[in-house]
């Protein structure tokens, strides 16, 4: 176990990746430069060469203890029942080490570390299914994990429901996902609203899956099932044919602009 990573670290060991997929290869990618790794003292593993401390233990697969309360992501505590026992044998640690944590329950540190690694991750998976996949943003309203919003560029019909079911695949946890076109930045809440409000019909755009898989730490799941909502906010042929926003014509903003540069 190691403390008081680099950010790059921190971020990387967020991600969900595939079997096999070295979460040290995307730290340093973040960085820009291959991680520095060094050889634990007695363990044969390598760890971050300038983290502040490394704990070397044994997980024991047998023993089992009460954890208590754990302070999750979304504010709330969690009782999550008995964990594996580790036992730690040896410390190594900088001659000025300091002791880094992530300040647990809904606060922006522990929001943000999974909410940009769990985006990023999402964006590659859905690429992979859709093309047109443009950005992907998992919002701090959501806790940083439960709450995605993808963009697409010239959504077909169907790929709006198969972005949906694309991220629910790759990420259990995610349970709320809105799909917007690509002039919308989905991290912009109010953009993401405004969306909803002007392209989405409640009777067409949305669509329930009413016991997906979660994660034990959603705190409404029941027997490790939850509802899941989609919701389809993206333009559709027959609505409307007129999206150009509202705005005063270019000839008299231009207008304008020349007359208050003279009178600079």
């Amino acid at each position: 176990m190691t403390l008081g990573n680099h950010p790059t670290v921190a971020i990387a060991a967020a991600l969900y990746l595939g079997l096999g997929e070295d979460e040290m290869s995307v730290a340093g990618a973040l960085l820009g430069a291959p991680v520095e790794l060094a050889r634990c003292a007695h363990a044969e593993l390598d760890v971050p060469a300038h983290c502040e401390l490394v704990l070397e233990g044994t997980l024991d697969p047998v023993t089992r203890a009460a954890e208590g309360p754990v302070s999750e992501f979304h504010g709330m505590y969690e009782n999550y029942g008995e964990g594996y026992v580790v036992e730690f044998s040896r410390l190594t640690r900088r001659a000025d080490a300091m002791l880094q944590v992530i300040q647990p329950g809904y606060y922006p540190e522990h929001v943000w570390i999974g909410g940009e690694a769990i985006a990023a991750g999402l964006a590659v998976r859905l690429a992979r299914t859709l093309a047109n996949v443009r950005e992907v943003a998992v919002t701090p309203g959501g806790a940083g994990r439960m709450h995605a919003v993808i963009a697409l560029a010239a959504p077909r019909p169907g790929d709006a429901r198969a972005a949906v079911f694309a991220a629910w695949a790759a990420v259990s946890l995610v349970k709320h996902v809105t799909v917007v076109d690509d002039d919308v930045d989905p991290w912009d809440p109010v953009r993401v609203e405004r969306a909803i409000a002007t392209r989405m019909r409640a009777d067409r755009d949305l669509f329930v899956e009413p016991a997906a898989r979660t994660d034990r730490s959603d705190p409404l799941a029941q027997g490790g099932v939850i509802a899941k909502l989609g919701i389809d906010a993206t333009r559709k042929p027959g609505d409307r044919d007129d999206w150009r926003a509202a705005a005063p014509p270019a000839a008299v903003v231009e207008r304008i602009r020349r007359r208050l540069a003279g009178a600079g």
